[in-house]
């Protein structure tokens, strides 16, 4: 239960950085993202910045899944 528990936090948590740092500030200024050209230019390119944000919500859809089985199987737990 407590591994289950930290598995859906750390969804949750993975999947709000995802969707949000691809349009801050953070990201345009990175110097990881920016020490090559070719890098920055795809780190820059609004798909590719989509794309981590899509992926910031299928984490968010897993987070919200794994809430759904831990309600449950609390109610299961208590009957």
């Amino acid at each position: 239960m407590t591994q289950s528990l930290l598995l859906t936090i750390y969804f949750f948590e993975a999947g709000i950085f995802f969707v949000v740092s691809p349009w801050t500030r953070f990201w345009l200024r990175n110097p990881l993202l920016h020490f090559h050209p070719n890098i920055a230019l795809m780190a820059d390119n609004g798909y590719f910045r989509g794309f981590v944000a899509g992926i910031g919500i299928i984490h968010l859809l897993v987070a919200i899944r794994d809430v759904g089985k831990l309600m449950t199987a609390g109610r299961e737990e208590s009957e």
